[in-house]
């Protein structure tokens, strides 16, 4: 009985000729190019047993490595379940930077060297960096930019002092990098990156352990080869040399961590790398149905730095691909109810470009006592730098003598208070109620004590309004939506993840009366916990399905400005990161066994939201909906427009001034205004009181 006769009968597990083909493989290098569903996981696991079994090898003598711990975890079970009760070989299965660690360990132990605490959690130091650099600490997004940047600089292998020159462009790179580095010296810690940097030096200065190890491990396989830096290429590459008995199994296609140092690139030069190596291609797709496999070579289809494939489904035609247009969130978050409920039983993954855009849905779900997990990085929402401004305004309007909410909020808004004035207003202060301590500093009369009893009136009212009217006056009166454009453009917050922040918030707050109940809503949310790890309902990132599948696939903010950020490719920089973007979106249809929905929500706090580049680009393979809403009551119109107002020519906006009108399409209202052309909800700007059309 052959190899592939006793996995049939005794493991149920057929593998087809390209398959077998690629487990077969003995000595030399080889790049298996696995698409999405194709059985990548078992084929390895496979070909480590062919390889004991029909060619005798010691299984300690057999490197696995694969890219994350969840991976590594996952097919040490699948073996130990799947294959273990039928073959005596045992294995071992490990991300590169565990085995790092071990050699280090090693080593260190047989030198008599003190080991490095490892740290698996770096803001404490990497914010104490830029404190002492800066004398301040980084907000989350600043945080999670800088430590981006950082580790992908040491990725790359960016010489020390260079980082900006290779450019990097977060403030102070340089010098917070170095910090960085002697506060880690100072307490005798190290960071993962500093595993592969060590280990890598290592293998460099001492041939004595790159041979010991090359005699231990004649053999390396290696999983999700795409997401391999260049630090961790030049590990592999020396262990392997000469005999390059490497087995790489990757998808290019699937290359979605350039941000960490990864790039397809490494994978694009193997047959310059290893001018004998061996490709193999598995392009049947065993998990979704004929249509989304349709779809995913669509999308991936319009990008240039990539191996050429076809991709194949075993399963029967089926798998509906649709694009679910909405007039808002709300009508939006109903739609997702609707199918969780009618899907009961069957798996569904809720996608997303960043964890902000799934807040309103955890609202939602959580209001109708769905169970869910959570797939993301979570923070704390309540502390989010948006939210405590949010909180800001509404404690002032509960109280006009909180001087600590106006410093945090005063140039924010339309005040634009100089320096020296705000802290002769601190200075006189003494408990009162600050604008009036404004008004006496500044004095009663003139453009400027207006614009203050304006912003007054504005922030006392506050406290009064329903939640959602509380954010769209924070936004349009008081001029906050200027302050976050400003924050975009020149404090280096992230644009994407402002404004799915702020839609998500429009959103939950639309559901409450006052404020003080939508910040009870935002700290239920941060507190959330699921009952337990079996509810059939995912919210995740993009970035985290990575590697999962479920039955029925949710896809929001599949927004223009924030999937992607931005849509431009002049530049071969510019282009490679939209690319980047697009085999994100690839990887979130992906996921699907039997339906993907693009769930898109057409207005989000008042402004109209477009579609992103990725879904036009495919929008001729979509079934296009726009689900009817329920039928207005009367006067409840979107174009019911009161009698006195005429839309003309001209209009002018209570936040950015004097436009001119250049169309009118239902409820979407475009208007130049002398920075940009906005698009905005007419009704709700009408409602509001943001736009009127002055008689010409």
């Amino acid at each position: 009985m052959t190899f592939f006769e006793t996995l049939e009968q005794d493991l149920n597990l057929f593998f087809g000729n390209d398959q077998q083909d690629a487990i077969r493989h003995f000595e030399g290098p080889a790049l298996t190019l696995a698409i999405p569903g194709s059985g990548k996981t078992t084929l390895m696991l496979a070909r480590a047993v062919y390889l004991s079994e029909v060619h005798g090898l010691d299984p300690r003598n057999l490197l696995n490595l694969t890219f994350s711990k969840a991976a590594a975890s996952d097919m040490a079970e699948r073996y130990t379940t799947r294959f273990r009760p039928h073959f005596r070989q045992q294995f071992e299965f490990s991300t590169i930077h565990s085995f790092a660690y071990r050699v280090l360990g090693q080593v260190w132990k047989e030198r008599g060297v003190r080991p490095r605490k490892l740290i698996t959690h770096t803001r404490e130091l990497l914010s104490a960096a830029a404190y002492h650099v800066s004398a301040a600490r980084p907000n989350d997004d600043q945080y999670e930019t800088l430590s981006n940047q950082i580790g992908y600089a040491r990725n790359m292998m960016f010489a020390a002092g260079q980082l900006s020159a290779s450019g990097l462009d977060y403030p102070e790179i340089d010098r917070i990098s170095e910090a960085y580095e002697a506060l880690k010296a100072k307490h005798h810690v190290m960071d993962f990156d500093d595993l592969l940097l060590a280990a890598l030096k290592l293998l460099q200065e001492d041939a004595g352990i790159l041979n010991r190890l090359k005699k231990r491990y004649p053999f390396v396989q290696i999983d999700e080869a795409q997401d391999t830096s260049k630090v961790q290429h030049e590990i592999l590459k020396r262990l392997v040399y000469p005999s390059n008995n490497l087995f790489i199994v990757a998808d290019d296609d699937q290359a979605i961590y350039g941000f960490r140092g990864a790039s397809p690139e490494l994978l694009m030069s193997f047959e310059s790398q290893f001018p004998r190596g061996q490709i193999y291609h598995l392009s049947k797709n065993y998990r979704s149905r004929q249509e989304i496999i349709k779809v995913c070579a669509d999308i991936i289809c319009h990008n240039q730095t990539r191996y050429d494939k076809v991709l194949k489904a075993s399963r029967d035609k089926g798998g509906k691909v649709s694009l679910l247009e909405f007039e808002n969130y709300a009508d939006r978050n109903a739609a997702i109810l609707e199918h969780l409920q009618s899907t009961q039983g069957q798996s569904t993954g809720i996608l997303f470009r960043n964890h902000l855009s799934g807040l309103s849905v955890m609202d939602t779900l959580l209001e109708a006592g769905l169970p869910f997990k959570v797939e993301a990085g979570r923070r704390t929402l309540s502390d989010h730098w948006l939210v405590r401004d949010l909180a800001a305004f509404l404690q002032l309007s509960e109280d006009p003598s909180n001087l600590e909410a106006f410093q945090r909020i005063v140039h924010k808004t339309e005040l634009r208070i100089k320096k020296e004035i705000l802290e002769t207003i601190k200075l006189n202060h003494r408990g009162r109620d600050v604008f009036e301590v404004c008004l006496e500093t500044i004095g009663r009369k003139g453009h400027y004590s207006d614009r203050i009893r304006g912003v007054q009136q504005a922030v006392g009212k506050l406290r009064r309004l329903r939640a959602v009217d509380f954010l769209e006056t924070v936004d349009g009166e008081l001029g906050y939506s200027g302050y976050l454009e400003f924050a975009q453009d020149n404090l280096g917050q992230s644009a994407d993840k402002i404004r799915s922040l702020w839609f998500s918030l429009i959103a939950i707050a639309s559901r409450f009366r006052r404020p003080e109940q939508f910040f009870e809503r935002l700290a239920a949310l941060d507190q959330y916990k699921p009952s337990g790890q079996d509810a059939n309902i995912a919210l995740s990132t993009l970035h985290a399905s990575k590697g999962r599948e479920f039955d029925h696939v949710i896809l929001i903010d599949t927004l223009k400005g924030i999937f992607p950020v931005k849509e431009e490719a002049r530049t071969e920089a510019q282009r490679l990161l939209l690319e980047e973007e697009r085999r994100l979106f690839y990887v979130g249809v992906s996921r699907a066994r039997e339906s993907v929905n693009l769930m898109h929500a057409r207005f989000g706090g008042g402004r109209h939201l477009r579609l992103s580049l990725f879904v036009t680009e495919i929008m001729e393979s979509l079934e296009r909906v726009r689900p009817k809403r329920p039928e207005a009551k009367p006067g409840d119109s979107l174009m019911a427009l009161p009698d006195a107002v005429h839309i003309t020519g001209t209009a002018h906006h209570l936040r950015f001034g004097r436009g001119e009108v250049l169309s009118l399409n239902g409820d979407a209202i475009e208007i130049m205004f002398n920075d940009k052309a906005r698009t905005l909800s007419l009704r709700l700007c009408l409602e509001k009181g943001f736009l009127t059309f002055p008689a010409q």
